[in-house]
């Protein structure tokens, strides 16, 4: 948002609005690589092993085809993206690679946003917040700034601190000591 207000978004609908990344991105990721690693098109990954201990299943094939037929979703494995986080931390290539492309990609809806109020050139500061503040990741963050300092050079980038939701509990407690507090 610019100081007069005006604000721009983007659709997060996934592959649908050209959007990629968030839980079901990497769930999505994460099923495609383990399924290469188990049948030995891809490179071997911890992210297979990851993915079988989270879906209680024997083998990737049995995941996929349980995705397939509905039994099981990938939207289910979702919150696991700090795991993904953890095993790149531990040196997992394709973790790594994943998590990569993840600060990539919000580094380039950052900067998008900032081009279509033309913030781009700009010291302005881009904040990250949800499940990305929570990990927080040196690699993600590394991402996220390479992208910004090739297209939006002058903004400053921060991890915020605590969730998102402190903020909104915060407004909405100021909000209620205000009515409190005025007469009726």
């Amino acid at each position: 948002m610019r100081a007069d207000g005006a604000t721009a978004r983007v659709l997060a609908l996934g592959q649908i609005s050209g959007d990629w990344g968030g839980a079901s991105g990497l769930a999505e990721e994460v099923l495609w690589y383990a399924a290469r690693a188990e049948d030995g098109r891809g490179e071997p990954t911890a992210l297979r092993d990851a993915l079988l201990r989270w879906t209680g299943r024997g083998s990737v094939h049995e995941v996929t085809l349980a995705v397939h037929a509905g039994v099981l979703s990938t939207s289910q494995w979702w919150g696991r993206a700090h795991e993904i986080v953890e095993l790149a931390d531990a040196g997992d290539t394709v973790a790594s690679r994943l998590v990569e492309r993840l600060g990539e990609e919000i580094g380039l809806l950052a900067a998008s946003l900032l081009a279509r109020r033309g913030q781009q050139d700009s010291a302005v500061p881009v904040v990250l917040g949800g499940g990305i503040r929570a990990a927080g990741d040196a690699l993600l963050v590394a991402a996220v700034r390479r992208v910004l300092a090739a297209r939006a050079p002058r903004a400053t980038l921060s991890v915020a601190a605590a969730a998102p939701i402190t903020g909104a509990v915060h407004l909405a407690l100021e909000a209620v000591r205000h009515d409190v507090r005025s007469p009726t």
